[in-house]
């Protein structure tokens, strides 16, 4: 009787076996071995460098899209003009007195059209040097009056030497015909292509956004194209009369 009696009032399973079974699950799990940190770490950097890559390309969209934005500025600029002067889009007018021969100039020839009551302003001016500049430079100072543009203006060929200009009447594909391009910032490279002064040269188009430039055509319309694309069919958007 008394052996049964230890038996129903002893704890089943033991006592001791009992409590150290907790006791030893909880040190395994008190924290991590060598390995699993090595692992955690990778896996960590792995992530990170998913997640930059993706900001980076987010980053790279934006800049595309602010360029993109500011060339379809230019666009409604340029048709502005147009229709002021029978058609006529103006590249530059070198050698006359009562305009600037520099598209791009805050007080050039196309500096009203930037402003819907047609007064140049100082905030006028501070739009056409914002304007000018591609966000994805890698400027180093801020932009001014007189810093070259990150953009050029297309001169179409044929085009009448004097002239430095063409008329919409003449293009034969507009949305074809380039009037302006992601350009290096050069002063002698602000105007490319056709029969400009020493200028003819596709290796001003720079590849700034993701292998390839914005480029801004004869109807308003803005396109990224790969530089590829850009050397191939340079020749046949540059012309007025193409093949």
């Amino acid at each position: 009787m008394r052996n049964i009696t230890a038996r129903q009032t002893a704890p089943a399973g033991g006592a001791d076996g009992d409590q150290q079974a907790p006791q030893r699950n909880r040190k395994r799990s008190e924290g991590f071995t060598l390995t699993e940190l090595l692992a955690l770490v990778a896996i960590g950097a792995v992530l990170t460098g998913l997640a930059l890559a993706e900001l980076s390309q987010d980053r790279s969209k934006l800049l595309q899209e602010a360029c993109a934005g500011n060339l379809k500025q230019w666009g409604t600029v340029l048709q502005l003009y147009a229709h002021d002067y029978n058609g006529v889009i103006m590249v530059y007018y070198r050698g006359q007195t009562n305009y600037n021969p520099n598209w791009y100039s805050p007080r050039g020839v196309y500096a009203k059209y930037w402003s819907t009551n047609r007064v140049v302003d100082a905030q006028t001016q501070a739009a056409i040097v914002k304007a000018k500049m591609c966000p994805a430079m890698q400027l180093t100072t801020p932009p001014t009056e007189s810093t070259i543009p990150g953009y050029s203006m297309i001169r179409p060929d044929p085009a009448t030497p004097d002239f430095r200009g063409f008329y919409l009447k003449d293009v034969k594909k507009v949305n074809e015909l380039l009037v302006m391009v992601d350009s290096v910032p050069t002063n002698s490279l602000a105007y490319i292509g056709g029969n400009g002064g020493g200028i003819d040269d596709v290796l001003a188009v720079t590849n700034r956004h993701s292998g390839g430039a914005n480029l801004l055509f004869c109807d308003s319309h803005v396109e990224w194209k790969p530089l590829a694309d850009v050397q191939t069919n340079f020749t046949k958007w540059t012309s007025l009369s193409p093949p």
